[in-house]
C-alpha cells in the first residue's frame, strides 16, 4: 500500500482515540443508570454524573478538533514559500505574443495549436469545470502536466517553476492522466483506410518492392525504466534484461506519420517480447485489424506467425550474404518503429525515467496510466508537429525530411468515417470465420502441432518477401536455396544437414529390421535342435 503521510497518520491516530474516549462514555453512563436503579437514594450519584459529564465534554472536545483538521489543510504557522511571481501559463503566453515558439515548446512538449486543442478537449470534462474555491484555468492545469510529464522533474522542482502548490502539480497531473485515459480509444485509434494506403505507398517506394507493400505497419517493443526500485516484495519481476527496472511495452505504428495505433502496457520487465505481443488485440484477433495477405514488420524478439514478418537469425545473417541482403532491407523498412519510440520517449521525458514509488498494485495501474496519456496526447501532438523541429525532441536521426501525413485524422471527414465504419464490418466478418476455424484446429490437432503450423506459415510469408526482394531488384542467389533459407542455412549447411538426415534415418531403418526380426525369433516355435 501507499505510504502515508503524518498527517494523515496524526488524523487516524486522534479518530481512533476519539472512538475509545466515546466508548468509554458509553459505560460510564451505562454503569451511572444501573447504580442509580440499585441505589435511588445514593449520595455518590451525582459525582458519577458530574464524571459521565466532564468524558462527555472531552469527547466532543476532541470531535470538534477532528473536524477542523479535516477542513484545514494546515494546522500551524506556515514560513512563506517562494514563488515565481508569474505563473507557468503566464510565461507560455507571454512566449506565443513573443513569437518564441521554441521557448513554448520546449515548456510543453507540443506545438502552440496542439495545445490549445488539448485544452479544448478537457473543457469538456467534469473535473475541470468546477473545483472548490473556484477552478484554476485548465490552460494552467494543462501546462503544469505537460511540464511534469515531458521534464520528468520532481514535484517540488515542477512547483517551483510553475508558481503552484505542490499539492496542485500532483492533482493536476491525476485529472490530466484521468483524463486522457478515459478517451484514449478516440485518440489512439486503429489506423483509417487512407491512412493505410499512404503507409503502403511509403513503403513500396521505400523498398522498391510491390509486394512489400501488404505490410504497412511496424511493431517493437520498449521498456520505461522505472526511477527507483519497487517495494512489496515483487521487484524481481521488474527486472528486464538489462538488470534495471521497468516495464515492458509494444507500440504498433504507422511509417508515414509515426502515429501510434495499438500498444501494449503493463507487462513487467522481466516479460518477452513474444509474451507482451501475445497480450495484444493484434495476436488475439488478427483479422479484426489486418486484412488477406497483410502483414506487420517485426524484429528478432517477436513469433512466426503468418501476420508477422521477422529477420533472419543473426548467426544466419554472419554465414550468408543472400540472408544478409535481406535483413539489410528488412531493417530498412521496420526502423520506423524505433523512430516512434524515440519520438514519444524524446518529447515525454517521464517514459526514460518513470517516477513514482511502485509499492502496490494500485500504484503499478497508476504508472501504467500515466504512460497510456503521454500515448494519447502525443497522437494528438502529432498533427501539429513539423519534421523539421523533431531534434527538439530526438537528436538521434529524426530531423530528416520524413514526409509526415500532418492531417487531422483525430477529426475524420463524413467519407473517411463512413470507409472505415464499412472496413470493421468486413474486418469483423473476417474474424468470425478465422476464430470458427481456429476452434475447429483446436478440437482436431494438438497444440504442439498448431504451433508447428503457425511456425511454418511464417518462414512461408518470410520466403515470400525475400523471392520477391530479389526478383525486383535482380538480385542474384548466391549461397541459399528456398529450402535453405526456410531452415535459416545456406546451401552447403543445408546439404550437411540433409546427409546427417539420410544417415539417421537409415539408422532408425536398421534398428526396426533388428527390432522386427527379433519379435520374429521370438515368436517362432522351437525347433528339433532346441529341444
Amino acid at each position: 500500500m501507499p505510504r502515508k503521510t503524518a498527517r494523515e497518520r496524526a488524523l487516524e491516530d486522534l479518530e481512533a482515540l476519539c472512538l475509545s474516549r466515546v466508548s468509554s462514555v458509553l459505560q460510564e453512563a451505562e454503569n451511572t443508570t444501573t447504580l442509580a436503579l440499585q441505589e435511588s437514594s445514593g449520595s455518590f450519584l451525582p459525582l458519577l454524573a458530574d464524571s459521565a459529564a466532564d468524558s462527555a465534554q472531552l469527547v466532543l472536545s476532541g470531535l470538534d478538533a477532528l473536524d477542523v483538521a479535516r477542513r484545514q489543510r494546515y494546522l500551524i504557522q506556515r514560513n512563506p514559500v517562494w514563488r515565481p511571481s508569474d505563473s507557468l501559463w503566464d510565461r507560455l503566453q507571454g512566449y506565443k505574443a513573443a513569437q518564441a515558439f521554441v521557448r513554448f515548446r520546449s515548456a510543453v512538449r507540443m506545438e502552440v495549436g496542439a495545445f490549445h486543442a488539448l485544452a479544448s478537449v478537457l473543457k469538456a470534462f467534469p473535473t475541470y469545470q468546477q473545483s472548490r474555491g473556484g477552478p484554476a484555468a485548465v490552460e494552467l492545469q494543462l501546462a503544469v502536466a505537460l511540464y511534469r510529464l515531458g521534464h520528468s522533474l520532481s514535484v517540488p522542482e515542477i512547483s517551483a517553476h510553475a508558481g503552484c502548490a505542490q499539492g496542485s502539480v500532483v492533482n493536476y497531473t491525476r485529472k490530466f492522466v484521468e483524463a486522457l485515459c478515459s478517451i484514449e480509444e478516440d485518440l489512439i485509434p486503429w489506423a483509417s483506410e487512407e491512412e493505410k494506403r499512404e503507409a503502403q505507398d511509403w513503403v513500396e517506394i521505400q523498398s522498391g518492392v510491390k509486394e512489400w507493400r501488404n505490410g504497412w505497419c511496424m511493431v517493437d517493443g520498449s521498456h520505461i525504466p522505472l526511477a527507483w526500485r519497487p517495494g512489496s516484495g515483487y521487484d524481481d519481476d521488474f527486472i528486464n534484461r538489462k538488470g534495471t527496472f521497468s516495464l515492458n511495452t509494444q507500440f504498433v505504428c504507422l511509417p508515414t506519420s509515426l502515429r501510434i495505433i495499438s500498444y501494449v502496457v503493463g507487462p513487467r520487465g522481466r516479460v518477452a517480447d513474444s509474451t507482451v505481443y501475445a497480450e495484444s488485440p493484434i495476436a488475439r484477433a488478427p483479422s479484426l485489424y489486418l486484412q488477406r495477405n497483410e502483414f506487420i514488420w517485426a524484429d528478432l524478439g517477436y513469433p512466426l506467425s503468418r501476420h508477422i514478418v521477422k529477420p533472419y537469425g543473426h548467426g544466419a545473417s554472419q554465414r550468408s550474404k543472400d540472408i544478409r541482403k535481406f535483413n539489410y532491407w528488412h531493417s530498412h523498412v521496420r526502423i520506423r518503429a524505433e523512430h516512434a519510440i524515440a519520438f514519444i520517449k524524446g518529447r515525454f521525458g517521464c517514459l526514460r525515467a518513470l517516477r513514482g514509488f511502485v509499492s502496490s498494485e494500485a500504484m503499478e495501474m497508476r504508472a501504467q496510466d500515466v504512460v497510456v496519456a503521454c500515448i494519447a496526447a502525443h497522437n494528438l501532438a502529432m498533427s501539429w508537429d513539423d519534421a523539421a523541429r523533431y531534434s527538439l525532441y530526438v537528436e538521434d536521426g529524426l530531423g530528416e525530411k520524413l514526409g509526415l501525413d500532418l492531417s487531422n485524422w483525430w477529426q475524420p471527414s463524413p467519407e473517411r468515417r463512413r470507409e472505415q465504419q464499412n472496413a470493421w464490418l468486413r474486418r469483423e466478418a473476417a474474424e468470425d470465420r478465422r476464430r470458427r476455424r481456429a476452434e475447429e484446429r483446436e478440437r482436431t490437432f494438438s497444440q504442439r502441432r498448431i504451433d508447428k503450423r503457425r511456425r511454418h506459415g511464417g518462414r512461408k510469408l518470410r520466403e515470400r518477401m525475400h523471392m520477391a526482394l530479389f526478383v525486383c531488384h535482380g538480385f542474384d542467389w548466391r549461397d541459399t536455396t528456398r529450402a535453405s533459407r526456410m531452415k535459416e542455412m545456406t546451401k552447403k549447411e543445408y546439404e550437411v544437414y540433409l546427409a546427417k538426415q539420410e544417415k539417421a534415418a537409415r539408422k532408425r531403418a536398421r534398428d526396426a529390421r533388428r527390432r522386427q526380426a527379433a519379435r520374429a525369433a521370438a515368436r517362432a516355435p522351437p525347433t528339433s535342435s532346441d529341444r
